[in-house]
This record gives structure tokens, C-alpha cells and sequence, in this order.
């Protein structure tokens, strides 16, 4: 038996990860995998805004940033696939230490930036995730598109401030799993939703298409991705599960 649904998706950023991902067994999932449609629109652009605060939180280290706006923009490439998806994340500070943070690259002209995080250039697909870590079954997944790292954090000190580094030198690498909700299902408003979301201080989604999707960094894979993305599409651009 089979289900039709529709969705607008896009992607993000921000925020954020990742390549230490393994393979893993499991149940078969009950639907089938999810497309856009059309695959290649002609005006592909797709962009993302995030309704609220941006976390990033380790649950062994209790190493937390926090930014309180981000955006993204992208192209959808293929039935599956969205490309060239860079996010912005800003007023981005270490709660231990209160201090901001940035990219590493972010000396001289560029200091003005402290505060924002860039992510490399990423890939969203989408994918079939388990009911039980989300709802709707769909899901989109962020990884890097050329390297490892999917963002970088500042770790020079703040001058500006005296509180020194925002946190410890990290890379973030890995698989970043959204749900796209049912609420954002059979809408041909050319709009829609992402949820990166925790559950018990960890990713709620860790599994996609039959894969571990995990975020690395600080040391280990305890990591969770916390925002909401709002996704909007440039021409409308339906999912169909066949």
C-alpha cells in the first residue's frame, strides 16, 4: 500500500553537521522515499529563516552556543537533492563563558563579523526517516559537500570583551537530520518547515534511509542541533510519496 503526501522543503543551514556516520540495520520504513517535484525546477532557489534561537549542545562537555538569528539559501538540483546550502548564524555566544563567537577565519577587516558563524558549503536529501524519532517519516539531511567539517568555531580570544573564547577550539562534522512536520505536508503555498530538534540533550533523528546521521564534535557524538527553519521556495515545488 502506498501513500501520497506533499511537502515544501528546503534547507539550512545552519548549524549545523556532518561525516562519522555508519551503517546500521533496522525495521523497513512504511512509506516510500519522498521526491520534489518538479525534480529540477527552473527557478530552483530555495531559502531558509529560523523562527527562534540556534543551538548548539554537547551533553557530556555541557559545551552550549547559542545564537539568536540565522538564515540559509540553497537550490534544489535533483528529486532528491538541494545544493550549495550555506547558513548564517548570528549573535552566536558561549554560555559558559558569555564571550562571542565566529568563524576562525574572522581576523582583521573581517573582526566585525565576531558573533557570526558560517557554515561550509553543505547538500540536503531527502529521506525517510523511523516514525518513532519523527512523526511525519521525512526527513531532510545536511552533510558537508566537499569536506568533512560542516562548520568551524571560533576559539581566539575576544579582546573586545575580555572573556577570552567563546569555547574551546571545535570542528563540527558529521550528519544533521530536520524533520519536515505534517503540518508543513500538502502545502502548495510555496512555504514550510524544519525541525532540528533534541530529545534527552541528544538529536532526536539519528537514523536516515537505513544510516546513522550523527553530529561530531567536542570529542564525541553526544551532540544535538536545536532550531526551527521556516523554508521558502522560489517557485513551488512539491514532495510526492508515491
Amino acid at each position: 500500500m502506498t501513500r501520497a503526501t506533499r511537502l515544501r522543503t528546503s534547507t539550512l543551514a545552519f548549524a549545523t553537521a556532518l561525516v562519522v556516520a555508519g551503517v546500521a540495520s533496522g525495521p523497513a520504513l512504511a512509506i516510500a522515499a519522498p521526491e520534489f517535484n518538479p525534480a529540477k525546477p527552473a527557478k530552483n532557489k530555495v531559502t531558509t529563516l529560523s523562527s527562534g534561537n540556534i543551538t548548539l549542545k554537547n551533553k557530556t562537555t555541557k559545551e552550549t552556543v547559542v545564537c539568536t538569528g540565522g538564515s540559509s539559501k540553497g537550490k534544489v538540483v535533483g528529486a532528491k537533492e538541494i545544493e550549495d546550502i550555506v547558513a548564517t548564524f548570528t549573535s552566536c555566544t558561549g554560555e559558559k563563558s558569555g564571550a562571542e563567537c565566529g568563524k576562525a577565519s574572522n581576523k582583521g577587516a573581517e573582526a566585525k563579523r565576531l558573533g557570526e558563524i558560517e557554515t561550509t558549503l553543505l547538500k540536503g536529501t531527502l529521506g525517510l526517516v523511523p516514525a518513532a524519532q519523527g512523526a511525519s517519516e521525512v526527513g531532510l539531511m545536511l552533510q558537508p559537500e566537499t569536506s568533512s567539517d560542516f562548520v568551524e568555531l571560533e576559539f581566539e580570544k575576544n579582546t573586545s570583551n575580555g572573556k577570552g573564547p567563546c569555547i574551546a577550539h571545535v570542528a563540527v562534522e558529521g550528519k544533521v537530520v530536520a524533520e519536515v512536520p505534517a503540518s508543513s505536508l500538502g502545502k502548495a503555498t510555496g512555504k514550510g518547515e524544519l525541525r532540528f530538534e533534541e530529545a534527552a540533550e541528544l538529536q532526536k533523528i539519528t537514523k536516515f534511509e537505513g544510516f546513522n546521521a550523527l553530529l561530531v564534535a567536542f570529542g564525541n557524538s553526544k551532540n544535538a542541533l536545536v532550531t526551527t527553519e521556516l523554508v521558502t521556495f522560489e517557485e513551488p515545488t512539491e514532495e510526492i510519496v508515491p
